[in-house]
C-alpha cells in the first residue's frame, strides 16, 4: 500500500512537472513570435519609407516613377520585404509593403502595411480666372490657373488648368488633379481673434517708416499706398486696394503667418517695388504698370482675378493700355524707335477710351499698325518652393492719333 501512495506521488510530480515544462516552451514560443512581428513590422515601415524616398527622388530610377520591388533587404539575413507602388493620380501613390522571414521555403512573421502618399505641387503661381503669361515671365514651380491658361514665357513645373496654350516644361494636368481651393483667409480671421496682437495703420499712405516689434498684424481699412522705404516685420493686411508707388518697401511675414491680404485690387505703379517673403493673397487683380522697378515674392503669388500687363500712354491723354496674348516689342521695327509686332491672330492691346460726342468710355483694340515706343521695364519674382517670374512691360510712348479717341 505505502508502495502504491510513493508511485501515485511521484506521477503527479511528474505531471505537474512536465505541464511547467510545456507552459514555459509556449510562452517561450509567443514571445519570439512577438519579437519576430515587431521586427516585421518595423521593416515593413522601411519598405514604406524606401518607395517614398525613391517617389520624391524619380531621378533615380529609370521608368516614370518607381512601381516597386519584391526581395528587397536592409541586410544579409533570412528577413526581405516586397513593395508594390500603385499611382492612383498624379500626385496620389498607393504604396503596399509586405515583410516576412524566410525558414526554408516557408514565410513566417509576415507583416502588410498598406498606405496613400499624397505629393503636394509647389504651387508659385495661382490665378483665379483664365491668364496670360507673358513671353518676360519665368515661373520656377507649378502653376495653377482656374480657366484657360496661355503660355507665352518659360514654366518650369506643370500647369493645372482647364485649358493650355503655349509650351511648358513640366505636363498639363486638369484641374481636378489638384484638390486646391482659394485660401481660406480673410480680415476677421487675423484681425478680430485675440491670438494675434494688432495694429491698426491710420495714415493712407506710408513713405520711410519701419514697423517692428512684437507685433503681428499691421491692418489698414481702407486704401493704402506704400510710397517708399516702408519695412513692416509682420503681416500686412488691406481692406481696400493696395499700390505700390515707389521702391524699398520689404514685407517680411512672422511666423505661421502670410505676407500680404489684399480684399481689393494691387496697383504696382511706375518705380513702384515690393519684396515679400511670405504667401501672398490678392482677392482682387494685380495690375503691373510698366517701368514698375519690380515685386519679389518669395513664398508664393496667388492673386484671384489675374494679373495684367499694362502700358502707359506718355502723351499724357491717360490711354493706358492692357496687353493681351504677347504681342512682341521690336526695337528696331517701326517708324520711330521700334515698335510692337502682333501675332495677326490673337495679340493685340486694349486701351479704354472715351467717345468725343457723348463721353461714354469703352475697350477698344488697338490695330496692329499702332507704333508704340518702349520704356525700361518692370521685375516680377515670386515663389513657393523658390519660384520667380519677370514680366517686362513697355511703356507706350505715342500712338498715331487716327488710332485714338481723345
Amino acid at each position: 500500500m505505502a508502495l502504491l501512495v510513493v508511485l501515485f506521488l511521484v506521477m503527479v510530480a511528474t505531471i505537474l512537472s512536465l505541464s511547467f515544462l510545456s507552459r514555459s516552451d509556449v510562452e517561450l514560443a509567443c514571445g519570439e513570435n512577438m519579437a519576430i512581428r515587431e521586427q516585421m513590422d518595423y521593416l515593413a515601415e522601411s519598405g514604406l519609407e524606401h518607395a517614398k524616398g525613391l517617389l520624391l527622388n524619380p531621378q533615380d530610377v529609370g521608368s516614370e516613377y518607381w512601381t516597386g520591388a519584391s526581395g528587397q533587404q536592409l541586410y544579409s539575413g533570412q528577413d526581405y520585404y516586397d513593395v508594390n507602388v500603385i499611382k492612383i493620380s498624379d500626385c496620389n501613390y498607393q504604396i503596399t509593403s509586405c515583410a516576412y522571414r524566410m525558414n526554408g521555403s516557408e514565410q513566417i512573421g509576415r507583416s502588410l502595411l498598406i498606405g496613400e502618399l499624397r505629393f503636394n505641387p509647389a504651387i508659385a503661381f495661382c490665378v483665379g480666372s483664365n491668364t496670360t503669361v507673358s513671353r518676360a515671365m519665368t515661373i520656377v514651380g507649378d502653376v495653377n490657373c482656374n480657366g484657360t491658361l496661355t503660355n507665352g514665357g518659360i514654366i518650369n513645373g506643370d500647369v493645372f488648368a482647364g485649358g493650355l496654350s503655349g509650351a511648358i516644361a513640366g505636363q498639363h494636368r486638369s484641374t481636378t488633379n489638384l484638390s486646391l481651393s482659394w485660401p481660406r483667409i480673410t480680415v476677421a480671421d487675423f484681425t478680430s481673434a485675440a491670438r494675434y496682437s494688432v495694429q491698426n495703420i491710420t495714415s493712407s499712405s506710408l513713405n520711410d517708416v519701419t514697423m517692428s516689434g512684437t507685433t503681428q498684424v499691421y491692418y489698414r481699412s481702407g486704401n493704402l499706398t506704400l510710397a517708399g522705404n516702408v519695412k513692416i516685420d509682420g503681416m500686412l493686411v488691406v481692406n481696400g486696394d493696395l499700390t505700390i508707388s515707389n521702391s524699398g518697401n520689404v514685407i517680411t511675414a512672422k511666423k505661421n503667418l502670410p505676407a500680404i491680404l489684399v480684399t481689393g485690387n494691387t496697383l504696382l505703379n511706375s518705380s513702384g517695388r515690393i519684396d515679400a517673403n511670405g504667401l501672398v493673397v490678392i482677392n482682387g487683380q494685380m495690375q503691373i504698370v510698366t517701368g514698375a522697378a519690380g515685386l519679389n515674392v518669395v513664398g508664393g503669388l496667388f492673386v484671384q482675378n489675374g494679373v495684367i500687363e499694362t502700358t502707359l500712354d506718355s502723351s499724357g491723354r491717360g490711354n493706358t493700355a492692357i496687353m493681351h496674348n504677347n504681342p512682341t516689342w521690336r526695337p528696331a521695327g517701326g517708324s520711330v524707335n521700334g515698335a510692337f509686332e502682333f501675332d495677326g491672330i490673337s495679340s493685340y492691346l486694349q486701351t479704354k477710351m472715351r467717345a468725343r460726342k457723348h463721353g461714354r468710355e469703352f475697350f477698344q483694340k488697338l490695330i496692329p499698325a499702332v507704333q508704340i515706343i518702349i520704356g525700361r521695364f518692370s521685375l516680377i519674382r515670386a515663389a513657393p518652393n523658390i519660384l520667380s517670374f519677370i514680366i517686362l512691360a513697355p511703356v507706350i510712348r505715342g500712338i498715331r492719333e487716327s488710332n485714338l479717341l481723345t
